[in-house]
């Protein structure tokens, strides 16, 4: 599995790892957290071009509530004002049926690529179990 591959699969499984059509609420230092807990150690941009290539793909949707005046919007990313400041703050992954999709094909090469670094287990007399 390609680096940008797992870095979409970590954020797929976030997203998905919620109940609920509604998506997943976030701010950037959590997704941070996400990745470094998966054993990865990436930079903002490496970051950035998976979410981006995610977003862009209509793999997973970008979304931000805003209150201007007392009344509440939401706003893709595409719609945002200033693309730079949607990351400040709270923002919302949800996958989109392509994406759940797309997620279980990342699963699959994920779980095939633990299967394949894994040791091979031999029984008391040397054979392969």
């Amino acid at each position: 599995m390609l680096r940008h591959e797992f870095l979409q699969y970590v954020f797929l499984r976030y997203a998905l790892s919620i109940d609920g059509e509604s998506g997943r609420e976030t701010s950037w230092g959590n997704l941070g957290n996400i990745i470094r807990e998966a054993g990865i150690d990436s930079s903002d941009p490496e970051m950035m071009d998976a979410l981006m290539l995610l977003s862009a793909r209509n793999l997973l949707a970008l979304q931000k509530w805003v209150c201007c005046d007392g009344n509440w919007f939401l706003f893709d990313y595409s719609e945002f004002p200033n693309g730079t400041e949607f990351f400040n703050g709270f923002f919302r992954l949800l996958a989109t049926p392509e994406g759940r999709a797309y997620f279980h094909e990342l699963e699959a090469k994920a779980n095939a690529a633990m299967r394949a670094a894994a040791p091979v287990k031999r029984n008391r007399i040397g054979f392969h179990a």
